[in-house]
């Protein structure tokens, strides 16, 4: 089983930090990508936080130590 790693896969940016025109642009971005996520984020400085690293860390470890078919 490999070693866990942490992965940057999205780049996050909250609604309230861009004008409406940015929202627009934003918008029109992931459109054009095709692929639009529906996400729970926490960030860095809440309490949850690790506790949801871990939460994933385990669920990988636990698929990863399933028998491979």
């Amino acid at each position: 089983m490999s070693e866990f790693k942490r992965e940057e896969r999205y780049i996050v940016i909250k609604r309230k930090h861009l004008s409406d025109d940015a929202i627009l642009a934003v918008e029109a971005l992931a459109d054009a990508f095709g692929e639009v996520y529906d996400c729970a984020v926490v960030e860095n400085p809440w309490p949850e936080y690790e506790i949801v690293w871990k939460m994933i860390e385990d669920r990988v470890a636990a698929e990863n130590a399933l028998p491979k078919v």
